[in-house]
C-alpha cells in the first residue's frame, strides 16, 4: 500500500469519526490514542471553545483531517477561528496534557467539493511544533497492511444515536 493510499484510508476513517454517529462506542483510557486531535472553535466573547472535528497527528507540524472541517474557514478567511488541541482526552475535563496550537495554513485536496463526499481530505500546517510525549504523538502508519486487517476509529462523538456528545 503506498503512502498516499494510507493517507486516504486515514481520511476515510476521519470522515467516519466526524460523522458523529459511530456507535456503539467504548470509552478510551487517557493516552490510548495519542495521535488523535480535536479541532475546536476558539473561545469568543461569551462563548466557550466548541468541539468541531477530529484529526490525526502525522508529525510535529502536520495534522490530517477531513476537508469539510476546514473548507468554509479557508474560503471565508477565518481559519484563525479554529485551533488544534492535542493530548485531549475528556472534553469536559482539563488534564494538563493538552497542547493548544493555532493553524498556520490548511491544504484541501484540489478536487474537494463541499457538496460531495469525495476527496474529503486536508492537511493542517501548525504554527508551532507539538511536543511529543505519552499523550501526544504521531499516528503509526505501517508499511505493509493486509486487506483483511481491521482498523479502529477514535474521536469524540455520540455514545448512542440519541445521546449528547461524549
Amino acid at each position: 500500500m503506498t503512502h498516499l493510499k494510507k493517507l486516504l484510508f486515514l481520511a476515510l476513517a476521519l470522515q467516519l469519526v466526524n460523522s458523529q454517529t459511530v456507535v456503539p462506542s467504548k470509552k478510551a483510557n487517557e493516552g490510548d490514542y495519542p495521535h488523535q486531535v480535536q479541532l475546536r472553535k476558539v473561545k469568543t466573547k461569551g462563548k466557550d471553545p466548541e468541539q468541531h472535528c477530529g484529526g490525526a497527528i502525522l508529525n510535529t507540524y502536520l495534522v490530517l483531517t477531513a476537508a469539510h472541517c476546514v473548507y468554509d474557514y479557508i474560503k471565508n478567511g477565518t481559519l484563525d477561528q479554529i485551533e488544534v488541541v492535542a493530548g485531549e482526552h475528556d472534553l469536559k475535563i482539563e488534564s494538563g496534557h493538552e497542547q493548544v496550537v493555532q493553524i498556520h495554513e490548511a491544504f484541501v485536496h484540489k478536487n474537494y467539493e463541499s457538496k460531495a463526499k469525495d476527496d474529503d481530505i486536508a492537511l493542517l500546517l501548525l504554527q508551532t511544533e507539538l511536543t511529543f510525549n505519552k499523550y501526544v504523538r504521531s499516528i503509526p502508519i505501517p508499511k505493509n497492511v493486509a486487506s483483511t486487517v481491521k482498523g479502529k476509529l477514535s474521536g469524540w462523538g455520540r455514545k448512542s444515536y440519541q445521546s449528547s456528545r461524549a
